[in-house]
C-alpha cells in the first residue's frame, strides 16, 4: 500500500497475514494461563513417567531382573536373574514404553505452551516469532526425542522443561 505525500509516494508497512495466530487467538478456549497450567501439569505428569522409568532400572539393577518368569516350575532348571549392570541394562528395554510415552506427553506439553504464549501475543507462528518459553519448551522437548532412550537422562532433561515451566531455566539464545 501507498500513500501520496505531497510529490512522493511513501509505501506503508503491511502485516502479514498471521491465520494460524488469529485461529488459536480467537478459536481456541481458555485463556493463556489455563494453556500455561495445561503444560506444566503434563510436564510434571511426565516427569512422573521418566522418574517411575529410573525406579525400575535401579531397581532391577540392585534387586536383578528375571530373563524369563519371576517363579521356578518343578522340575524345570532354575531361572537365571540378572543383577548390577546386567539386570539395569534389562529393566532399561523394559522402560522403553514407559520413555516413550513420557516423550508424547512432553511433546503435547511443548504444543501447550506454543498456545499458551500465542494466546498472551508473545508467539507469533507465521513470523518465527518465538518466546523464550516456547523455544525453551521446543529445545529441551527435542533434546528428550533425540537422546538416548536411557531413563537417567530422559529425566534429566524432563526435569529441566518442569523447571523451565515454573521460571527455573534460561536459556541463552544470543
Amino acid at each position: 500500500m501507498t500513500t501520496n505525500q505531497g510529490l512522493m509516494w511513501v509505501a506503508q508497512p503491511t502485516t502479514p497475514p498471521t491465520p494460524f495466530t488469529d485461529f488459536i487467538k480467537d478459536r481456541l478456549p481458555g485463556s493463556s494461563n489455563d494453556w500455561a497450567t495445561v503444560s506444566t501439569v503434563l510436564d510434571v505428569v511426565a516427569g512422573v513417567t521418566d522418574l517411575y522409568a529410573v525406579g525400575v532400572v535401579v531397581t532391577g539393577g540392585v534387586m536383578g531382573t528375571g530373563l524369563t518368569s519371576p517363579f521356578i516350575l518343578e522340575g524345570l532348571p532354575e531361572v537365571p536373574v540378572a543383577t548390577g549392570w546386567a539386570g539395569a541394562a534389562i529393566a532399561e528395554l523394559y522402560v522403553q514404553p514407559v520413555l516413550r510415552g513420557g516423550n508424547i506427553i512432553a511433546t503435547l506439553s511443548t504444543a501447550a505452551t506454543v498456545v499458551s504464549e500465542t494466546k498472551a501475543g508473545t508467539t507469533i507462528i507465521e513470523t518465527g516469532q518465538l518466546s523464550k518459553a516456547t523455544m525453551n519448551s521446543i529445545v529441551i522437548t527435542s533434546l528428550g526425542w533425540g537422546a538416548p532412550s536411557e531413563a537417567f537422562i530422559s529425566l534429566v532433561f524432563q526435569s529441566t522443561a518442569i523447571l523451565n515451566d515454573f521460571g527455573g531455566v534460561s536459556i541463552p539464545y544470543r
